[in-house]
């Protein structure tokens, strides 16, 4: 049906809700376009669903407003809910923290309206601080959802492969696609206070493997609220080297079968020892293969012992480290995810042989 389903994913979100609703509340909408909100509440232990209901109240709104439960943890779960009970063609993930632009949820039904071919959209990401912004947070703002993909509107290019998850527009084919061909999102996004993330684009992955356009319109708006708590140092490094970079190796799994042309050519042993030297030479030589930079290795202990805010080589070695380890740790579960995704892949692949097929 056409129309826009906004799914709005919270977690213990009862001090984050009025703002954001607010901005929904604020969409500046033509009458023929239908849309719907559907509030996904993720087993949150505060009042999350009653202040919801009553901050959406105030505002007499004629708009589907609708609250629904999913107990199993995890943003990815919330999300899928969520999709699970949307009515309409187009979907929008919004989350807690985050401000839709007042033409926001018009300009997405537009875009995807337009380009039948575009699976999924983003837009400009702004920030909203708390307090002062560090001085190194420029460098890393993009892991923080912060950013301007592109200098101009257009397709996302293979090399940044994604748009971020917040404020991401789904075409449902998309979705329906993925049902067909028995897909488990294997990366479940951030699960309370755990960080680990990347399934943003891993939905980004397989829907350019699956023929669909990746587009960033700059036009597309959201400001993204930064508590007080997520401006350190600390803070930055457990989210990129481990919330963000342990999801790499499996991303880099995807990356590896989709390059492959048969069904099943790639096997485990052959892939778990290209990531080992991939991460191994990541943790030795951060800045590259050189000369100076094999003297540097010798030195570069100190990023393991002292925080050096804004530094992105400590960043980078932290993180092939923390990859290092879990490959080392994990080899078995990493097998058993190997079989699922390339079982998946095999699956898509003859799919897009059967539809090219009946193109031709």
């Amino acid at each position: 049906m056409k129309g826009i389903s906004v799914i709005l994913c919270c977690y213990n979100s009862a001090d984050r809700l009025p703002e954001t609703l607010r901005h929904i509340a604020s969409q500046d909408l033509p009458e023929y376009l239908m849309w719907e909100i559907i509030l996904v509440n993720n087993s949150s232990t505060d009042d999350t669903r009653a202040i919801a209901v009553k901050e959406w109240e105030q505002y007499f709104s004629l708009v589907p407003f609708r609250v629904i439960d999913q107990p199993i943890r995890g943003l990815s779960s919330a999300r899928a809910k969520g999709i699970s009970e949307a009515k309409f063609d187009y979907l929008i993930f919004c989350d807690d923290d985050n401000w839709l632009d007042p033409d926001y949820v018009r300009t997405a039904f537009k875009i995807m309206e337009n380009h039948p071919d575009i699976g999924i959209a983003g837009g400009q990401l702004k920030g909203f601080f708390e307090t002062d912004e560090p001085d190194w947070f420029r460098t890393f703002s993009q892991s923080f959802a912060i950013e301007q993909p592109l200098v101009l509107s257009g397709d996302i290019p293979p090399e940044r492969g994604y748009v971020a998850g917040a404020g991401m527009i789904l075409r449902k084919e998309f979705i329906e696609t993925l049902e067909k061909l028995q897909f488990i999102q294997i990366l479940s996004d951030r699960t309370g206070n755990n960080l680990l993330s990347g399934g943003d684009t891993e939905l980004c992955l397989i829907a350019r493997f699956a023929g669909f356009r990746i587009y960033y319109d700059e036009s597309l708006k959201l400001t993204h609220y930064m508590p007080k708590e997520r401006l350190t140092w600390d803070y930055c490094l457990k989210m990129t080297t481990f919330g963000h970079a342990i999801p790499e190796i499996y991303l880099d799994i995807y990356r590896m079968l989709f390059k492959d042309k048969e069904p099943g050519y790639l096997i485990f042993s052959k892939l778990y020892r290209t990531l080992l030297m991939k991460n191994l030479y990541d943790l030795l030589f951060p800045e590259g293969l050189s000369f100076l930079n094999c003297l540097k290795c010798v030195f570069n202990i100190k990023y393991f012992i002292k925080l050096f805010p804004g530094s992105m080589i400590q960043q980078r070695i932290l993180s092939a480290k923390n990859r290092l380890l879990f490959l080392l740790k994990n080899k078995r579960e990493l097998s058993d995810k190997f079989v699922e995704i390339n079982a998946f892949v095999n699956r898509l692949k003859e799919y897009k042989s059967q539809i090219s097929s009946n193109n031709n």
